[in-house]
C-alpha cells in the first residue's frame, strides 16, 4: 500500500502506466517518446512500479541494439488492485500494526486517480491521432464526452442505482475476455465516472 500510494501521486508513473494500458508492452525508448519524461524520470518511474508489481519486462533476444531489448508491460491492473487494498479486512489490520493513517491517506489519494488517468488517456489518444503516418493510414476520431452536475437531487440512491447497472453493463459488454496486458487495444474506450452526494434521507 505505501509503494501503491506512491505510484499514483507522481504523475510519471501513470503517464507510463497509462501509455502500457492503451498500446501494449514497450521499450523505455518509445515511452520516452511519447511521454516526453526525461530518462532519468522515466526508469525512477518503471523501477518503483516494477517493485510494485504493477509492471514487468521481458527481453527480446532477437534485437542487436540493448536500448530496444527490454520490454515494459502491465503485470497487475491498478484498479483491481486498488480493490483489493480498500478491503475492510487489510484496513482492520493496519489500524491493529497502528498504520490506520497509511490507510486514510491511501483513500485519499484514490479520489483523483480515475480522473488522473482518464486525462493521460486522452491526450495520449488525441496525439497519436494526430500524427501524419497514422492520419495518412487510417483516419482516426476521437470522441471525448464530459458531463458536470450539480443540482438537487430527489433520490440520489436512484441515481446511484441507475450509474452502477450501466457499469455492470459496460463491464459485461467489454469485459468478454482475460486480456493480454502485451498487446495493444485496437478501439480504445475509456470510462471514468464520480459521483458524489448527500442525501438527508439516508436513501
Amino acid at each position: 500500500m505505501e509503494l501503491m500510494s506512491r505510484i499514483i501521486k507522481i504523475d510519471s508513473c501513470l503517464s507510463i502506466y497509462s501509455y502500457l494500458m492503451l498500446f501494449g508492452k514497450t521499450t523505455p525508448a518509445e515511452l520516452r517518446n511519447a511521454t516526453g519524461l526525461s530518462k532519468a524520470t522515466m526508469f525512477r518511474s518503471l523501477a518503483l512500479m516494477s517493485e510494485a508489481g504493477v509492471l514487468a519486462h521481458e527481453e527480446d533476444s532477437e534485437v542487436a541494439d540493448k536500448r530496444y531489448s527490454q520490454h515494459y508491460y502491465i503485470s497487475q491492473n491498478i484498479i483491481e488492485m486498488n480493490k483489493e487494498l480498500s478491503s475492510p479486512g487489510l484496513a482492520s489490520y493496519a489500524e491493529s500494526q497502528g498504520r490506520a493513517g497509511l490507510v486514510a491517506e491511501w483513500i485519499r489519494n484514490l479520489e483523483f486517480l480515475p480522473a488522473t488517468l482518464n486525462q493521460h488517456t486522452t491526450q495520449l489518444l488525441i496525439s497519436m491521432s494526430c500524427q501524419e503516418e497514422v492520419k495518412e493510414s487510417s483516419p482516426n476520431v476521437v470522441t471525448k464526452l464530459m458531463v458536470f452536475r450539480v443540482d438537487e437531487g430527489e433520490n440520489p440512491g436512484e441515481v446511484l442505482k441507475s450509474l452502477q447497472d450501466f457499469v455492470e453493463w459496460f463491464d459485461g459488454k467489454h469485459k468478454t475476455k482475460r486480456r493480454d496486458w502485451r498487446k495493444p487495444i485496437r478501439n480504445p474506450v475509456v470510462l471514468s465516472m464520480s459521483l458524489v452526494s448527500l442525501d438527508s434521507a439516508g436513501r
